[in-house]
This record gives structure tokens, sequence and C-alpha cells, in this order.
């Protein structure tokens, strides 16, 4: 951008009746940023307005408009001349004011917050539809506990179970030995009696009565060998089933062991989902390896019924159990999805207010003057509390930044009676007294000023 001679001026706004300018040292250098031009055009604007006493405020009078008194509209132009590192501040009337307006004028954009105030909303809707969740979470795991202490009562049964059959075995052996015992003293005695009756039968004449005594003995000796023999198959008979019995024992002690096993993986896994609920850190392979080993218990408990059809009401049990923890892990996996989803969105929206309450405040400046505080319209505010250039509310939010730099007439004019300036009196003492509040704003680069009218 150039600035154009007043002459050349005067023409493009087709006859301008009234025309001044102001002109300063900018920023020099080739290579300055658009951050730079705006800074060097601000600074100057300020101290022409505000350090302008020793150009009897010339330049503040063209800047503000108060040479143009009387006249309804007034235009303003800037302009840059980077050749020689000048700024050029232009004010005029146009002859025909409709066609300078051609290009439109600017209207101060306002912020709606209807749409983030929703999607605040239905995120808090799905902040507490995610507690609820975690609180059925938390009854899962209740439950599974309760299973555990069952599942342990059951291990304490069984092997109450084992104890007593290990103790009917021990006797069955001791019944055992007992009758073997016995058998060898009837074998003996039938041996002797046999023996007699060989000795009997060698003198048959004389012995018949002792032979008739051995017959007796004899046939006694078998009905008690009979006896002994019919005792140990009974002792026998007895141990096979104690045997049985242990062997029942051992394997109910073995399914209770890894009833409880699983009972006590379930809980860990369920503690595990449970920590991922409360912690707000989803993990999605750990849910779907739970839903696969569910299905897995699923099917062995299946072929655990196909198999012992003996203890069917167990093999039931543990198929339901597992029936119902497969449906538990299947919720569990649908909730962690579901809070997944609604996190995301939550953290999004979350992140997105924040964002734009955060552009909001950046873009509300006040302006603060020992302990009162003004808005950009000059209107002084209260209720809010300042701290490190940052302005907050009555509830902690940031509403808007302190900033240093005056943006507007109603703005200066609050500032003025703030610091008790002189009330009455012409401009120029008004402006002189401002000029030395502000005079920590820097000493001009350079000011030349020229006037046609």
């Amino acid at each position: 951008m150039t600035i154009k001679p007043l002459q050349d001026v005067n023409k493009a706004v087709l006859q301008a009746r009234i025309q001044a300018e102001s002109i300063g040292l900018g920023v020099g250098g080739s290579d300055i940023t658009m951050n730079d031009l705006q800074e060097a055009v601000y600074d100057l604007m300020l101290q022409m307005l505000f350090d302008d006493a020793y150009s009897n405020w010339g330049h503040a009078m063209q800047i503000s408009g108060m040479e143009f008194h009387g006249v309804k509209d007034e235009y303003f132009g800037l302009g840059v001349r980077q050749k020689d590192n000048i700024i050029g501040f232009e004010t005029f009337y146009p002859e025909d004011p409709a066609k300078a307006d051609e290009g439109g004028r600017l209207t101060i954009p306002s912020v709606d917050t209807t749409e983030l105030q929703a999607e605040l909303t239905t995120a808090q809707s799905d902040l507490n539809t995610k507690s609820n969740a975690l609180t059925s979470a938390k009854s899962a795991n209740d439950e599974a506990q309760s299973a555990l202490t069952t599942a342990n009562n059951n291990l304490a049964t069984a092997q109450t179970n084992l104890t007593n059959a290990q103790k009917a075995k021990t006797q069955a052996d001791s019944d055992l030995e007992t009758a073997k015992t016995q058998l060898t003293t009837d074998e003996a005695k039938l041996a002797s009696a046999q023996e007699a009756v060989q000795a009997l039968s060698a003198d048959l004449a004389t012995k018949q009565a002792n032979l008739q005594s051995a017959k007796d003995a004899l046939e006694e000796s078998k009905k008690n060998l009979a006896s002994a023999e019919s005792d140990l198959t009974a002792k026998q008979n007895a141990l096979t089933e104690a045997e049985n019995e242990l062997k029942s024992a051992q394997d109910a002690l073995t399914s209770a062991k890894q009833a409880v096993s699983d009972a006590q993986a379930k809980v860990d896994s369920l503690k595990a989902k449970l920590d991922s609920l409360t912690n707000a850190e989803p993990n999605y392979e750990a849910a779907k390896t739970a839903y696969d080993n569910a299905v897995s218990d699923l099917k062995f408990a299946q072929d655990d019924l196909d198999a012992f059809t003996g203890v069917n009401k167990i093999a039931q049990a543990k198929l339901d159990s597992a029936k119902s923890e497969l449906a538990k892990a299947q919720a569990v996996l649908d909730k962690i999805l579901e809070k997944e989803r609604a996190e995301e969105a939550l953290k999004k929206a979350e992140e997105e207010a924040k964002e734009a309450a955060v552009k909001r405040a950046q873009a509300t400046h006040f302006y603060q003057t020992g302990s009162k505080l003004f808005d950009a319209q000059g209107k002084e505010v209260t209720g809010y509390v300042v701290k490190d250039n940052q302005v907050y509310d009555a509830k902690g939010n940031l509403v808007g930044v302190v900033s240093k730099k005056v943006m507007t007439r109603e703005l200066h004019r609050a500032l003025v009676k703030a610091n008790t300036l002189p009330q009455t009196g012409n401009e120029s003492t008004v402006l002189a007294g401002l000029g030395v509040a502000l005079i920590g704003l820097g000493s001009m680069l350079g000011v030349a000023k020229r006037k046609r009218q």
C-alpha cells in the first residue's frame, strides 16, 4: 500500500470538501509481518492521540474527528509508504458520500453460544449415563464376590468330605488286615484238624470217639473259615466302596478347586473392567478377551454337562453360571464401548467449549485504573477479579483480559474521569492532562503534520 498525494486522494473520492492528514514513522525493513505493521500503526495512533501536546494536539484533533466538528459523516483512511518508512492517517468528507460507501461498512460480530450450550448439555447427559454404567459394573463385581464366597464354601465342604473318606479308607484297610489275620488263624486250625483226622484214622478202632470229635472240630473250623471268608469279602467290598468314595471326593475336590479358580479369574476380570470404567481409560482388547473367555467357559460347561451325566445338577449350575458370566461380560463389553464413545464426545465438547470460552475471553478487553475496572465502552464493571492481567467473574470463570491500549473515545473519557483529571475547560486541557498520565507509552518516532482545507 502506498500513500498518495492529497491531490490524488481528492480525485479518488470525488472532490473531498474537507481533508486532513497526519503522518509519522512506522516500522522499517523489507521483511516485516502484518503483525509488525498493525502494531506500528496502533502505537503511532496512541502516540498521536495521547502524547501530542508538543503539536498543540493537532494530530489528536485530526484523528479523533474534532477538526470535522459539525460534519455528519467523516471518512478515515490509512496509507503506508515503505520506501521511507512512513505511515499516514487520512480523514476527509467527500462531495459524494454514496460513492465513498460503495465498499460497505464494517459491522461488529456477535457470538452465539446456544449451540455450545446444547452440546454441553448433551455431554452432561452422556456423563450421567456413564455414571449409571459404572454403578452397574460395581453391582456385577459384588455379585462375582458373592459367587467367589459360595465357591470357597463349597471347597471347604469338599475338603471335609475328602477327610472323612480318607478316614473311612483307613478304617477299611485296618478291618482288611484284621480279616486277613483271622483267615490265617482259621487256616491253621483247619490244618490241625486235618492232622488230627489223619492220626485218628490210623487207629480207627480205638480212636472212634476222638474221630467224631475231630470231625466236629473240622466242621466248626469250616464254618469259621466260611464266616471269615464272608467277612473278608465284606471288608473287601467296604474297601472298594471306600476307595470309590475317596475317588469321588477327590474328583469333587478337583472340581471345587477349578470352580474357585474360575470364580477368582472372573472376579479379577470384573475388577479389571471395573478399574477400566472407574479410571475412564477404555480397554477394548481386554474386554474382548474377557468376552472370548466367557464363550470358552460356556463351551467347557456344556462339555462338562455332556460328560458328567451323573452330576447333572452341578453341571447345570456351572452351565447356568457360565451363561450368566457370558451375559455379564457381554454387558460390560457393551458398556465399555458405549463409555468410550460417550467419553470421546464429552471430551470433544469440553475441549470445544473451553477453546470457545478462551477465545471469547481473549477477545474481550478490560481496562484497569487504580481499583476500578472498565469495559471497552468505558463502563465501570464490578464483581470481577483481576489476576495476572486476566479477569474472572464471581464464579471463577475467565471472562477477559486487561489491556493497556486504549481503543475507544468512551473508554478514554472514563479513564480520564477515573484518574480525576480536570473535568471542565476546553478539549486541549483535557487531552494535555491525559498525555501526562500516559507518558509511559513511549516517545514519538518522528511525527509531522500537514493539513489542507
